[in-house]
């Protein structure tokens, strides 16, 4: 019976998984988005929602500092002051190009795209010597 149980909790933990993201897709609040001011740059940060990769949230920085927290399937936007900017986000491993730097002026519109692969977890880059 306790087998059983575990099976039970096991199942159900693998078909909420399943279920994807929570909250409304981009595209049906796009249209809610309030444009950039004039004198600013907007990043979007986003993910896709692979299952089959990690679905642990990572932190996003700009230049060293926290912009947000990237979720499987989510985007969310910072609007910044024209500059150049290093944008990164959180990894137990090291792995080639992990980081970007983008050059924006007032008025920029910029998409951030955070790739997953469920061995960033486990600190491993699946290159030579990685898992």
């Amino acid at each position: 019976m306790r087998n059983l149980r575990h099976l039970v909790g096991a199942l159900l933990l693998a078909l909420a998984a399943c279920a994807g993201p929570s909250g409304p897709l981009f595209p049906e609040v796009a249209g809610t988005v309030p444009p950039a001011p004039a004198d600013r740059s907007r990043i979007y940060f986003y993910r896709d929602y692979e299952p089959y990769e990690s679905l642990a949230l990572t932190d996003v920085f700009l230049n060293g500092a926290t912009a947000g927290v990237s979720m499987p399937g989510a985007v969310f936007y910072r609007d910044v002051a024209p500059g150049t900017y290093e944008v990164s986000v959180y990894s137990v491993g090291s792995f080639p190009n992990a980081a970007k730097s983008v050059s924006l002026k007032a008025g920029d519109t910029v998409y951030a795209k955070v790739e997953s692969l469920h061995a960033w977890f486990g600190g491993g880059g699946g290159g030579e010597g990685g898992g």
